[in-house]
Parts: C-alpha cells; sequence; structure tokens
C-alpha cells in the first residue's frame, strides 16, 4: 500500500535536500565545478541511472528558479555554475533546438490533408503553423549568408 503512494517509487525531496546541504548556494560562484563522482556519493545512486538524472535536474531547476544560478553539464565529468558567458551560450544552444522542432512541427503539419479538418481543427493546423515559423525565424541566431552578384 505505501508504494502505490508513491507509485512504485521513493520521492526526491529528501535526495535533492541533500544536495542542498552538500553543495550550499553560497559556496555556488561562477565556475565551480561539482563532480558527479561527488554527486554520486551525496546521493548513493549512479550517475547513468534515471534516479541521478531526475533529482539533478530538479536539483539544478530548484536552484535556478530560487537563486537564478545555471548549473551546466561537463559531458561525463561534472556539473559546473555558469558565468554569463556560459549562460549565453547555454540560451543560444536553447534556441537553436527549439528553431529545428519548431522547423519539424511546421514541415510535419503542412503536410496535412486540409480537407479532413473540420474548421475548428483547420484554424489550430494555422495557428501551429504560423507560431512554428515565427519561431524558427527567431532562433535564426546567424545572420543569413549574402551572395555576391555576378
Amino acid at each position: 500500500m505505501d508504494n502505490q503512494i508513491f507509485r512504485g517509487s521513493i520521492p526526491h525531496n529528501a535526495d535533492i535536500k541533500k544536495l542542498k546541504n552538500a553543495f550550499p548556494v553560497e559556496s555556488l560562484s561562477p565556475g565551480v565545478e561539482i563532480p558527479y563522482d561527488r554527486v554520486e556519493s551525496v546521493l548513493q545512486s549512479n550517475r547513468r541511472s534515471s534516479r541521478f538524472r531526475s533529482i539533478t535536474h530538479e536539483w539544478r531547476r530548484d536552484i535556478e528558479n530560487s537563486h537564478g544560478i545555471i548549473l551546466g553539464t561537463m559531458h561525463g565529468k561534472a556539473f559546473y555554475v555558469a558565468n554569463s558567458k556560459d549562460m549565453l551560450k547555454i540560451g543560444t544552444t536553447k534556441l537553436q533546438v527549439a528553431g529545428k522542432y519548431a522547423t519539424r512541427a511546421r514541415q510535419i503539419t503542412s503536410c496535412a490533408d486540409v480537407g479532413q479538418l473540420d474548421a475548428d481543427e483547420r484554424a489550430r493546423l494555422t495557428h501551429i503553423q504560423n507560431v512554428a515559423g515565427t519561431i524558427a525565424l527567431s532562433a535564426q541566431t546567424q545572420r543569413p549568408k549574402v551572395l555576391p552578384e555576378i
């Protein structure tokens, strides 16, 4: 019966509290690295487990939302406290990904047979295509290359 309360899993709050105690916000200044090994020892969980990922994701979002501190990742090694340049780089990458998803959404919806849709669905399709197009254009982080006239 106890497992049904949490749908068969263990709540994350206790582990997030452990991370907050092990790595207090006051110690998180730009450039600080938090090796995965240390996080694994605090959580007593393997870094490749879904539990590790879900707990650290919640912890990172909590720190971001409450203190404006962004924890980036160094693939396979550590978390790091991002400085302003890192935040710009992370934000640029996120925007590029959003642009790719928006472009794909527009491509998929353009294949729909409008004749099979009712008025509400056609309006929603048009809205999705307009929004996706706007996002895709906004996400272009590089100026388009201008070819010289021949």
